[in-house]
């Protein structure tokens, strides 16, 4: 990396950390931190320091920026040096946003979106929302998240949610109430698809896990000519609850578990 490439990467991450975080769709954790993959994918999405990855930028911080920025080398969190500019750029007022707001969300989630509503994920202690559907698939694609909700922000304000702005096209809220969200459609009839398919495996393993049972009974039930021997105590014949215990899961996993205890605590005793 030349001098030159050098100088406009530390100005670079000195706007991004110090000054104006939102433009870049950073959000800060408590005290200021950001993750440092996070400040590497927003350089990615202006086009200019594509080679820069997580492990390079933190070595171009510890050796040409230390002076500027301060790194947890355990959590990988990068912040600016400076307590000042920090609380002024990572300062979040109470805002009235537009009507519509976006987020973009993985496709899994939006089941536990359409019950739950969204709520905050990983450090931040925010839902971060966009006005604009561009920036909030730029900020979902650094997630692996790619279907959109949109956001009634009026519907959320009557449900009592306050709203900030996190600069740019960002918005902040606590959570977002479930009525306030809207899907896509195709999102939808996927969800209605995928909870069908869902039903229909849990009914073939009922009647599975039923069918198991019944043969065994069957199989179990003393005959007339063996009279009751399996009723009585130390016979050998296979009564169901004998047998049923060595087709139930949860049973087997239990004795597994109980079995490495026994032998983890046999091993303990030797060694003592």
């Amino acid at each position: 990396m030349d001098k030159r490439t050098r100088s406009r990467l530390r100005k670079t991450l000195w706007a991004m950390l110090a000054y104006s975080p939102g433009e870049f769709r950073l959000v800060g954790a408590r005290g200021g931190w950001i993750k440092i993959s996070e400040a590497a994918k927003a350089l990615h999405e202006e086009g200019l320091f594509r080679f820069v990855t997580e492990a390079s930028l933190k070595q171009f911080v510890t050796l040409f920026c230390s002076d500027l920025f301060e790194l947890d080398h355990d959590s990988c969190l990068i912040r600016c040096g400076d307590e000042a500019l920090r609380a002024r750029a990572f300062e979040y007022p109470v805002s009235f946003p537009p009507k519509r707001l976006f987020c973009a969300i993985r496709k899994r989630a939006a089941f536990s979106v359409e019950k739950g509503g969204l709520r905050p994920t990983g450090d931040l202690p925010w839902v971060v929302l966009c006005k604009d559907r561009d920036s909030a698939l730029l900020l979902g694609k650094r997630r692996g998240a790619f279907e959109m909700a949109e956001v009634n922000s009026k519907v959320a304000e009557g449900r009592g949610v306050r709203f900030r702005a996190g600069g740019g096209s960002l918005y902040l809220a606590d959570w977002i109430p479930p009525d306030a969200i809207s899907l896509s459609e195709e999102l939808i009839v996927w969800m209605r698809m995928e909870e069908a398919a869902r039903k229909e495996r849990k009914r073939q393993k009922e009647a599975v896990e039923q069918d198991r049972t019944e043969s065994l009974l069957s199989i179990c039930t003393p005959s007339s000519s063996a009279g009751q021997r399996g009723m009585h105590p130390g016979s050998i014949y296979p009564t169901a609850e004998r047998m049923l215990r060595f087709y139930d899961e949860k049973e087997q996993a239990r004795t597994r578990f109980s079995r490495k205890r026994s032998k983890k605590g046999k091993k303990r005793r030797k060694g003592s």
